[in-house]
């Protein structure tokens, strides 16, 4: 009987690799008996991890064995084994060592060797590599060149205007009975946008919680999955106001729900109509628990006509290597939405933000909630101020910041970034 491993290795000749794949496939390691447990499996790791870094790639995935498995084989099935290893109520020799490693299960394959040790019985396991990067282009008739295979220099090379006008909407959180009245309240903030004369406008992390104060869901994880039931009209809106405004708005988070997993997504919306996601990768504890989220993975740069552009979600921003990668695929401008319970959590937020907007020679543009929605779960009071931050240099704005709002008071924060200065200054 053929197993899974040898149909996805090619019986060991590797006739199934894809050169233009972007997942490496760790086939086989071992490790002399003589020489475990002196690290030496944890540097074979560390090598496959570095090379998925240095080759751009987006993960790390492995077949691994369950040696333990039958010793209680007539007591369990093999994914109550597994569950129990990952929760660390027994150990197993090989699965127990990978996942210290940093790798996760991401299911329980049957017939994958011929191994009577783990019953024929392997884990799917993956790593995922948090500085892949993705390229997205942008025109304005609405093509998008295809992901991954634009020329870079083509990109660095399209002309796009030196000045942008950023709206940053310090958005507020208020008790509503429907969804028309969020739309209202969008609205007002779009238009004043437009009126204004910005290019991008930024809505907070999380401000579509609002709509909970009429769902009336008390259960965190059941109300955030009604929030994400609520996609199709969030999206409707913000494809109608983007195309109707002529604006580019990274429209805060919405949840979404992608092959049974939720996640914290903020939304890129064009004018030419075309909606794009940027997933939290860094989750907080409120995400990881009480709303039962999954993080994203790979961080994506948007070659729009107004610059070189990309979002990191509020504790993404806090990670320095999230913001380094991103810059070095060529942004210009991080958008920053957040959503902050007091005042510790938004100066970590901000600190990290203008700490990023130097390291790396970017205009960064952030927002928060204000207000606070008592009867939505893990909602009640916010701190926030939106502000627009610049490189601190002589050519920049003074103290590294252009535009800043007055604190928790609802309103909207107007600069304009100067991209020409950003290469100057890379330059020189």
């Amino acid at each position: 009987m053929r197993s899974e491993s040898s149909s996805i290795t090619g019986r060991g000749r590797f006739e199934t690799h894809n050169p233009l794949g972007k997942t490496l496939y760790g086939a086989d390691m071992c490790v002399d008996p003589v020489v475990r447990r002196q690290g030496v499996g944890s540097t074979f790791y560390e090598a496959r991890k570095q090379m998925v870094k240095d080759r751009g790639l987006k993960r790390l995935l492995t077949g691994g064995r369950v040696p333990g498995y039958a010793q209680v084989a007539q007591e369990m099935t093999p994914q109550e084994y597994v569950s129990d290893v990952v929760r660390s109520r027994r150990k197993d020799p090989t699965l127990s060592f990978q996942l210290a490693n940093g790798l996760i299960v991401l299911d329980v394959v049957p017939e994958y060797l011929d191994d009577p040790d783990s019953r024929g019985y392997a884990t799917l396991l993956e790593w995922l590599n948090l500085e892949y990067t993705v390229t997205v282009s942008l025109d304005e008739t609405g093509q998008a060149a295809a992901m991954d295979l634009v020329d870079e220099e083509t990109l660095r090379d399209r002309s796009v205007a030196s000045r942008v006008r950023i709206g940053a909407f310090q958005y507020l959180l208020r008790p509503i009975r429907s969804f028309d009245e969020f739309a209202t309240q969008v609205e007002f903030f779009v238009r004043s946008a437009q009126e204004y004369r910005c290019q991008f406008a930024l809505f907070p992390e999380c401000f579509s919680m609002q709509l909970l104060s009429y769902l009336r869901e008390p259960a965190p994880a059941r109300a955030v999955r009604r929030l994400a039931q609520l996609a199709p009209d969030y999206e409707n809106l913000f494809k109608r106001l983007a195309r109707e405004n002529g604006l580019y708005i990274i429209a805060g988070t919405h949840p979404v729900i992608e092959r049974g997993e939720l996640f914290n997504a903020a939304h890129l919306f064009t004018p030419n109509g075309r909606v794009f996601r940027q997933k939290k990768v860094h989750l907080t504890q409120t995400e990881k628990g009480p709303y039962q989220m999954s993080r994203g993975h790979g961080f994506y740069v948007y070659h729009t006509d107004h610059g070189r552009v990309a979002i990191l979600v509020c504790y993404d921003v806090e990670f320095p290597e999230a913001a380094r990668v991103l810059a070095e695929a060529g942004a210009q401008i991080i958008f920053v939405p957040s959503c902050t319970d007091e005042r510790q959590g938004f100066c970590r937020v901000r600190y990290c933000a203008q700490a990023r907007a130097s390291e790396n020679q970017i205009d960064l543009a952030m927002t928060g909630t204000v207000g606070n929605l008592p009867e939505v779960p893990c909602m009640a009071t916010h701190y926030g101020q939106a502000a627009i931050l610049t490189p601190s240099d002589y050519f920049f704005a003074r103290d590294g910041v252009a535009a800043e709002g007055t604190v928790n008071q609802e309103q909207m924060v107007i600069a304009d970034v100067h991209l020409n200065l950003l290469e100057e200054q890379r330059i020189n």
